[in-house]
């Protein structure tokens, strides 16, 4: 991939990718789909991500940091499935000074994520959170958290072979709390 990024009172990120596979395989699960005439399966991926981050407020004490960051791709192994996704994640982090705790100066933190990525391929659409609560004194941070997360299978786990495992075609997505 290719990234640049670019500083100053708002950041941003660009990246852009692209990738291969080849992969051999005995399998006859899918005989005439996906594979060249060696029987070696072959994918490609193209995408591309976009991040901006801003200090919204910095004041003497407190702050809210912001950001929001965008991504797209597109995958397939030719002649057996297409892949495309699209994802989005807003974030934000309030930090304020919370007072003194043994003379020390004593800093708390909200850390919020809040995104979805929709899936085409395995019809998902699959929603994603966090909200993490926090103290910092003397450069030493204490996080307590809850997160929701989900992803789709890659085409690799749904597809492609790998030494004694097939790949698994009816996969669906998993999430964890």
């Amino acid at each position: 991939g290719i990234g640049l990024s670019f500083v100053g009172p708002v950041a941003v990120d660009l990246e852009a990718f692209a990738g291969g596979s080849l992969r051999a395989t005995t399998t006859t699960t899918f005989p005439t789909l996906g594979t060249a005439d060696d029987d070696t399966l072959y994918g490609r991926r193209l995408g591309g991500r976009v991040k901006v981050k801003s200090d919204l407020i910095d004041a003497e004490g407190w702050g809210v940091d912001v950001g929001v960051a965008f991504d797209g791709s597109a995958s397939e192994i030719p002649g057996l499935v297409r892949r495309q996704e699209a994802g989005a994640v807003v974030s934000a982090v309030v930090k304020g000074r919370a007072g003194e705790l043994w003379g020390a100066p004593l800093v708390a933190l909200v850390d919020a994520d809040l995104g979805a990525r929709i899936v085409d391929d395995v019809d998902a659409f699959l929603p994603t959170g966090s909200l993490r609560l926090g103290v910092a004194r003397d450069g030493l941070l204490t996080f307590v958290g809850v997160t929701r997360a989900a992803r789709a299978p890659t085409l690799d786990e749904r597809f492609a072979p790998r030494g004694f495992v097939e790949g698994n075609p009816f996969l669906r997505p998993e999430s964890a709390t």
